[in-house]
């Protein structure tokens, strides 16, 4: 295995590791946000968090799918991403 293989199998690896830890926070967030049920203001500030949580993991998630694909960078949005890869 070159060098260079070796590091894009971190890279993903580390990738793969934030994606976790965002899942991970997003659920805690919604948790959370049950256990303020009889608290609206609170119950949707954990809300809003957990979707906050969910849009990084699908960043990192397409970071991930894209990795070693030759793009430099990306500038675009979750929304257009599952828009057209839900058609």
């Amino acid at each position: 295995m070159k060098r260079h293989d070796t590091w894009r199998y971190y890279e993903v690896y580390i990738l793969n590791i934030c994606l976790a830890i965002e899942e991970t926070c997003a659920g805690m967030y919604r948790y959370f946000a049950q256990l303020y049920a009889d608290n609206p203001a609170a119950a949707d500030l954990w809300t809003k968090t957990a979707q906050e949580e969910d849009n990084h993991a699908e960043q990192l998630s397409l970071a991930c799918r894209l990795y070693g694909s030759g793009m430099k960078s990306l500038n675009t949005d979750v929304q257009n991403v599952q828009k057209n890869t839900d058609e």
